[in-house]
């Protein structure tokens, strides 16, 4: 799992709801994490692979909160926008995904509050993953943090696709899409292949 970084300006935009993200954070990833040690004591294979975290930076949080024409403040932060506290956990194949998920639903020290299956209804672009808002009670305030579940497959996809687009002009974008798009169902038929080919060893 990574550290949670930030600067001054960001601890600043937040104030006081700072220290309640972070709290959110690390009682979600303790959640997982008892998720993650149960499966193995219970002698099945670890289906975590790793988890990121992170604040989203205040200047992104305010840009978000202008597009939508909310002004730039840490309430609306918290209330107006769902993803100032987030995770990302990637787990080794699709149904541990789902069965993750699962266990977020059941749970009774969170509660649920959207949830987006981008796995079986993939954006435009290829991208697939499944979006969980969760509710965390801080002292009496309600904390969402979003969380990205995918596969491995589908983070290394993610990843590439961030890095061969960031901040870039792109010169014959159409074409790139088309392939990126190409190179995301690729991958989920490799996930699909992984998948029986585990259920047959197992």
């Amino acid at each position: 799992m990574n550290l949670i970084t930030y600067n001054f300006e960001d601890s600043k935009f937040y104030g006081n709801y700072f220290p309640l993200l972070n709290n959110a954070l690390d009682k979600i990833i303790a959640l997982i994490n008892e998720y993650s040690e149960k499966a193995v004591k219970a002698g099945k294979r670890d289906p975590i692979e790793h988890i990121k975290s992170r604040i989203k930076s205040s200047s992104s949080t305010k840009a978000k909160l202008l597009k939508r024409c909310i002004e730039p403040s840490a309430v609306n932060a918290i209330t107006a926008i769902h993803d100032a506290a987030g995770l990302r956990v990637v787990c080794t194949f699709v149904d541990d995904v789902y069965d993750l998920a699962k266990s977020f639903r059941s749970s009774t020290d969170i509660k649920v509050i959207m949830e987006k299956d981008y796995i079986k209804n993939p954006k435009p672009n290829g991208y697939r993953s499944y979006h969980v808002i969760i509710g965390i009670n801080e002292g009496g305030i309600v904390i969402p943090v979003e969380i990205q579940l995918r596969s491995v497959a589908m983070d290394c996809w993610a990843a590439l696709e961030h890095q061969i687009k960031y901040k870039r002009d792109i010169k014959h974008e159409e074409l790139i899409e088309s392939e990126l798009k190409k190179c995301a169902e690729y991958l989920a038929i490799m996930d699909t292949n992984l998948q029986v080919i585990r259920d047959i060893l197992e």
